[in-house]
């Protein structure tokens, strides 16, 4: 029975760390250590139950057992403000995930797509339902193989530059797709293969509500090129709106706006 027992318990020592090998292959530096420590300690567990399954008490193994379980103690005691920073904004991030007024969304990446995990309320407003948990992001948004301006790439390498880069990354484009608007992105990468989206449509900040036009703001984002840029000045306009009222400038404003987008 106790051979029984303590092959049982190897046998799950022996599990568990085989399921922590997908956390060691994307968990960032700072929780790496932690991981593989924790994975070796449970590793040299199941050695030992084994080795007591078999009446084969060694006496260099339990020093070896020893030696990873105290390293680990350590490495952990001194994560501890890491840890517990780490565990206070995941907790906070939950907390507003569902009262967000940007769009929220996490996803994981399926060789040449990704896979959105979660998105919060706000995004499937933003995205007009198109996505949900589960689907392929440039299968139900194919937009996003396509070139946005003002990048010369499809959106979605910019996603996987993030990945790669394991750096933060601010996106401002034109999206012409199933949502068209000026959006701006904020991509971080949790791991080389999770990226977690936040983002906003900006078309009212950078439009005039009256006539459709760009508006001033739209020189302070980090376009690379132009195509054109106009700067217009309509002569006695100011007579108009002071003897003929403002509601006919306005008229006026829309009518020189639809000229020049023609």
């Amino acid at each position: 029975m106790e051979i029984a027992a303590n092959g049982a318990i190897a046998a799950a020592y022996f599990i568990i760390p085989l399921t922590l090998l997908p956390l060691l292959r994307t968990a960032r530096r700072d929780l790496w250590l932690n991981l593989l420590l924790a994975t070796l300690f449970i590793f040299s567990c199941g050695v030992g139950h084994i080795l007591s399954a078999l009446h084969l008490h060694s006496t260099p193994w339990h020093w070896v057992t020893a030696g990873i379980s105290w390293v680990a103690v350590v490495v952990l005691l001194s994560s501890q403000t890491r840890l517990r920073y780490l565990g206070e904004t995941f907790s906070l991030l939950e907390a507003t995930w569902e009262q967000a007024l940007t769009g929220k969304v996490l996803c994981e990446r399926m060789g040449d797509d990704l896979k959105v995990l979660k998105l919060n309320p706000a995004a499937t407003e933003i995205t007009r339902n198109l996505l949900q948990p589960g689907d392929r992001l440039c299968e139900k948004m194919p937009f996003h193989r396509q070139q946005v301006y003002p990048y010369e790439v499809p959106l979605i390498d910019l996603y996987f530059a993030a990945l790669d880069s394991g750096e933060p990354n601010r996106l401002e484009y034109q999206y012409k797709g199933e949502i068209s608007g000026w959006y701006m992105t904020l991509v971080t990468p949790l791991s080389p293969q999770l990226l977690y989206m936040t983002f906003t449509e900006v078309s009212g900040l950078i439009h005039d509500p009256l006539t459709g036009l760009y508006n001033r703001r739209v020189l302070e984002m980090e376009l690379q090129t132009w195509d054109i840029c106009l700067f217009i000045d309509l002569d006695r306009f100011k007579l108009i709106n002071d003897q003929r009222g403002h509601f006919l400038g306005d008229e006026l404003l829309k009518a020189v706006a639809e000229v020049l987008q023609a």
